[in-house]
């Protein structure tokens, strides 16, 4: 399947596991970075979806500019570059199977 993780899961679902953490200032335990709050795991579920900041803010009766403001947390905790790669960096990379 285009766009699924190895359980089925597309991008979207699969951002939850690896970017829901306890809450806002935490650390990851894998990598030691800032966690990710349930707003921008919330708002990075969305942009999986390749949904618009429009889109998004409509969605969640917030202002675009307070999505954007989000989006820039979020690629700074993820060091991100752009949507594309936040989304990749926090869908869980599936392990290469030994032969």
């Amino acid at each position: 399947m285009t766009g699924s993780t190895a359980d089925g899961a597309g991008p979207a679902e699969a951002v939850v596991p690896r970017a829901q953490q306890t809450g806002a200032g935490t650390q990851t335990q894998e990598s030691g970075r800032e966690a990710l709050t349930s707003r921008e795991t919330e708002i990075l579920e969305h942009v999986a979806r390749a949904l618009s900041n429009r889109q998004i803010a409509t969605l969640l009766s917030i202002s675009e500019g307070t999505v954007k403001r989000h989006l820039r947390n979020i690629f700074a905790k993820l060091d991100a570059r752009s949507r594309m790669d936040a989304v990749n960096k926090a869908v869980p990379q599936p392990r290469p199977r030994a032969s």
